[in-house]
């Protein structure tokens, strides 16, 4: 679909060290904007998962351990819709099938539904609990070169989704469900093209530490790929537009919680690929919130509990 050959000529020397990147937490260099290698390599892909989209054959990855969590709940006889709600809330894949289904009776005179929870109470027990069965019943691990990143990637995602509510709690956010759920899809569009560049070359289980073009491609294009697949599912509109603004202008409230959010799981170790803390962001986030970095230091210590809660679906 790309061309492998052609981004394989374009490696650079990195590829002679392959050991799985350390998590380090070090900030970024000074320069915010480095020179990136040519995309053109890449744009054959990046127009089929365009198409792809339009036409309704994309779905996420699924990041946990699903199967095992469906096996229990189907032995369960003490289901609660808010146990579901802990299942849909790790696991991105599960949550946006069930905001598509629950958005799909839009069309029938009911508002989209902005949060996990109001979707949830939307489906029912029953379906929502059928859905995540289904769900795991049809994934299908994506190939290993891609594995590890994804695992990381969602671990960050969930980290910044968790502490994004917390701080929508502190500033006295009207709804702070509505923040988690534009914070877990923030990044949507990064998670698809991983997974779309490792189908192609399968059996390079390298290719994201050796290859500039095809980490360059995910940084600068999953913005517009997680737009248009989140506007594909009937996502409400302010979760469309939310998703990737955690790295551009930091102009409005939920834009900037979402940043301070994100940063805090980069400065915390959740980096992956090549993204990794940027302190000029973070200023420039927690100034317009009005908040210090103090306070977002012991942000992990009070998310904890609930992010551990998370992470046990992760598996």
């Amino acid at each position: 679909m790309y061309d492998v050959h052609k981004m394989k000529e374009q490696r650079t020397a990195k590829v002679s060290s392959l050991d799985s990147p350390t998590i380090t937490g070090k900030a970024v260099p000074a320069s915010d904007t480095p020179v990136l290698p040519d995309l053109e390599s890449a744009q054959p892909l990046l127009a089929a998962v365009r198409r792809w989209i339009s036409e309704g054959r994309l779905d996420l990855p699924v990041a946990s351990q699903l199967v095992k969590h469906a096996e229990r709940l189907y032995e369960a006889t003490d289901t609660t819709l808010d146990s579901l709600l802990a299942i849909v809330e790790s696991e991105p894949a599960v949550a946006a099938c069930i905001v598509r289904v629950a958005n799909s009776r839009a069309a029938e005179g009911q508002a989209k539904v902005t949060n996990l929870r109001t979707a949830v109470e939307r489906l029912g027990l029953d379906k929502t609990r059928n859905a995540i069965q289904l769900i795991a019943q049809r994934s299908t691990p994506p190939p290993e070169s891609a594995q590890h990143h994804l695992r990381r990637l969602w671990t960050n995602t969930l980290f910044t989704a968790v502490a994004a509510r917390e701080i929508a709690r502190w500033l006295g956010h009207s709804n702070p469900d509505n923040v988690y759920m534009a914070a877990l899809f923030a990044n949507v569009g990064e998670a698809i093209l991983v997974r779309a560049f490792a189908e192609q070359d399968p059996e390079d289980i390298t290719v994201f530490y050796s290859s500039d073009v095809v980490v360059a491609a995910v940084r600068e294009e999953h913005a517009s790929i997680g737009r248009a697949l989140l506007a594909s599912w009937h996502f409400p509109g302010e979760a469309v537009e939310l998703a990737g603004t955690h790295e551009g202008p930091i102009n409005r409230e939920l834009v900037a919680i979402i940043t301070a959010a994100s940063e805090a799981a980069l400065d915390y170790g959740y980096t992956y690929l090549d993204v990794f803390p940027n302190r000029h962001r973070l200023h420039r986030a927690l100034t317009y919130l009005g908040l210090s970095k103090t306070q977002l230091d012991g942000l992990p210590g009070e998310i904890g509990e609930e992010l551990n809660r998370a992470l046990t679906f992760t598996g």
